[in-house]
């Protein structure tokens, strides 16, 4: 998870999200830091962004976890983290 200001989008800042453990190789969340580039970021977009992530991926099942488990958790992980990267830029 990255963020950083940028005056190329119209929220003022740039998102990278890449997940892990959810695809045969790391992810990139295109669709939801699209979502936090297009948008003034608010707890509602964050959660919004995370929810596009989960919706995003695809995952199998294994002996470490379930489909399900491990969509919800992109989708919780996703949010706290971008809280996080959000708070830490001073907003």
């Amino acid at each position: 998870m990255l963020g950083f200001p940028s005056k190329e989008t119209p929220s003022g800042y740039k998102f990278k999200i890449i997940l892990a453990s959810v695809a045969p190789v790391p992810f990139e969340a295109i669709r939801a830091e699209a979502a936090l580039s297009e948008k003034r970021i608010t707890p509602e977009v964050i959660a919004e962004a995370a929810q596009i992530a989960m919706d995003s991926i695809t995952p199998i099942d294994d002996v470490r976890g379930s489909a399900r488990y491990r969509k919800y958790m992109v989708r919780n992980l996703t949010r706290e983290a971008l809280t996080e990267v959000w708070s830490k830029l001073g907003k």
